[in-house]
């Protein structure tokens, strides 16, 4: 399995990761926004797409890394005794132990891309292709606010989190702590 080895360049990728995990956003959005914007990328919603895409990779990475490693080596030895190939492997042994990792994962970045606020307002400048946040944001007036029309786009926007939060709180509990204790 790939997370179990170690090539000449591990330290490097480690590094770099962390690098990208640990840098705010802020520091690199001026230089993104002026090569989206010589690319024409700008009000594109697959290009914050591919942003979000790049912020989130890392985190991703290392925390399915962790659940890759915990699987015993002795699962994936008794499938290749059993004479399944490298692919059947991975799709039959690993991918269902890695279940609760997976979904953890989906939870963590998807709700940090409902709650971006930075890239979203910096890149998707057109009021037709704002997110929901960037929307809640522009609901407040410089002289006066309509509270019931705010109160409701924030219902609006927390609502399907909590939806989705508590249909899968027990695998996302489990996804949590399965990779917390090694065995």
């Amino acid at each position: 399995m790939l997370a179990r080895q170690k090539g000449k360049f591990w330290r490097f990728i480690t590094f770099y990761f962390m690098a990208t995990i640990t840098v705010p956003v802020q520091l690199y959005l001026y230089p993104l926004y002026f090569i989206f914007a010589k690319l024409g990328l700008v009000n594109s919603i697959p290009a914050v797409a591919l942003i979000y895409t790049a912020m989130f990779s890392p985190f991703a990475i290392f925390l399915l890394r962790t659940y890759a490693l915990a699987i015993p080596v002795a699962l994936e030895e008794a499938a290749q005794v059993d004479g399944a190939k490298p692919w059947q492997t991975f799709w039959y042994v690993i991918l269902p132990m890695m279940r609760p990792g997976l979904l953890t994962v989906a939870i963590i970045v998807g709700l940090n891309a409902w709650n971006e606020f930075v890239i979203a307002v910096t890149f998707l400048q057109n009021d037709s292709n704002v997110t929901a946040i960037v929307r809640f944001y522009n609901l407040t007036g410089q002289y006066s606010t309509d509270w019931g029309e705010m109160l409701a786009a924030a219902v609006t926007i927390v609502l399907p989190i909590v939806v989705i939060f508590v249909s899968l709180q027990r695998q996302f509990i489990d996804g949590m702590t399965s990779g917390a204790v090694k065995s």
